[in-house]
């Protein structure tokens, strides 16, 4: 059976948390604070809770997607997926209703926006819905974040804060974007060791998408930084994967990448 949502759907989304006993799976790019612990303030105290959303450091600094709501969640042991790619938006409660829509978890696409979508009970329907956000879950180029990732983007998002105290521009446009922009010294500043040295290595690309070749290229470069390292590219492949925990890589697949930053 199907139902549309074709109108404001907090009030709706609010009974489904409500009524929930057993588990609540969130898929959102955009996420708000409040809506969050309107989620966790109308759910079950022992549900199980899991959260799929995109972590960029633009999206992140200038509001889209709040620290705050990721932190909540982390403290109340619920899982967080980050995928770059991720759009859509889907809610389900309980394995046995789903609602697809447009609306993201923020004041404005639950309460304000005209949104549209549907809601699903469907028992086939539903089964396929849940073996798709478990596939995006469990997909490659994702990543799960932990406590230690949420500090440090924390770090990055007040370091932002104290040093841009212009008017930050939260238009539509500009939360869509992935790039965000910094003065030069900016991830100097917040990043050390092998971070820093790929920060200033990935700079000098002078692209905006660079891949493993690019590396390989410049291997010499690599092991003259790190002379005792016996496999400098395997060192590589996980810096680049904490860089993207952090919002500053968008993994592409194949081997390739895309730079989240651009210098002032």
């Amino acid at each position: 059976m199907y139902e549309l949502i074709r109108e404001p759907f907090y009030n709706k989304f609010i009974e489904l948390c409500s009524n929930s006993k057993t588990s609540i799976k969130l898929c959102s790019p955009f996420v708000k604070t409040n809506i969050i612990e309107d989620v966790l303030t109308n759910s079950k105290r022992n549900i199980n809770l899991s959260l799929i959303t995109n972590i960029n450091l633009n999206s992140l600094c200038k509001g889209g997607l709040d620290i705050d709501a990721l932190e909540l969640f982390s403290k109340n042991n619920s899982s967080i997926i980050n995928s770059q790619k991720l759009h859509a938006k889907i809610y389900i409660f309980d394995d046995k209703k789903c609602a697809v829509t447009s609306a993201n978890l923020t004041n404005s696409g639950l309460k304000t926006n005209v949104e549209y979508g549907i809601l699903v009970d469907d028992v086939n329907q539903i089964n396929t819905i849940i073996k798709d956000y478990n596939s995006i879950s469990r997909y490659e180029l994702n990543s799960e974040i932990k406590k230690e990732q949420l500090e440090k983007i924390r770090k990055l998002i007040d370091a932002f804060n104290q040093q841009y105290t212009s008017p930050i521009d939260t238009t539509s446009e500009n939360l869509l974007s992935d790039i965000i922009s910094v003065n030069n010294s900016f991830l100097d500043n917040h990043f050390t060791g092998w971070k820093r040295f790929l920060i200033g290595i990935i700079d000098d690309f002078r692209k905006d998408e660079f891949s493993t070749n690019d590396f390989r290229n410049i291997e010499y470069k690599l092991r003259e930084y790190a002379p005792n390292s016996k496999t400098p590219l395997k060192t590589v492949n996980r810096e680049l994967q904490e860089l993207r925990d952090v919002g500053l890589i968008k993994f592409l697949g194949n081997g390739k990448y895309r730079k989240l930053w651009y210098n002032l």
